[in-house]
């Protein structure tokens, strides 16, 4: 998995993080919901599709990272602060 690159978990996770619908994410990204849908159900998207839903994410304050240990982690600003949580980062179908 490259840098460009979202898994179904971080799509999923990272959506919920700051309250969005899939068509909230869609919109924010320019892409169609039926991406996310489908990201989100184990389908690999499309690097350019990939960039712009991290970049969507990112631009509001969602970022996936290697923690020390190796883990994968999800950092998010919301309205109660910053919460980080685990994510898998495994390969989608």
């Amino acid at each position: 998995m490259t840098d460009t690159e979202i898994t179904a978990d971080q799509c999923r996770i990272g959506r919920a993080a700051v309250g969005w619908t899939e068509d909230d994410l869609a919109a924010a990204a320019g892409v169609a919901v039926g991406i996310i849908t489908d990201l989100e159900n184990g389908l690999a998207a499309d690097a350019a599709a990939s960039s712009r839903i991290l970049a969507a994410l990112a631009d509001v304050g969602v970022s996936f990272f290697s923690a020390p240990d190796g883990s994968a982690r999800m950092r998010a600003r919301t309205l109660d602060g910053i919460i980080e949580a685990p994510v898998a980062m495994t390969q989608r179908r």
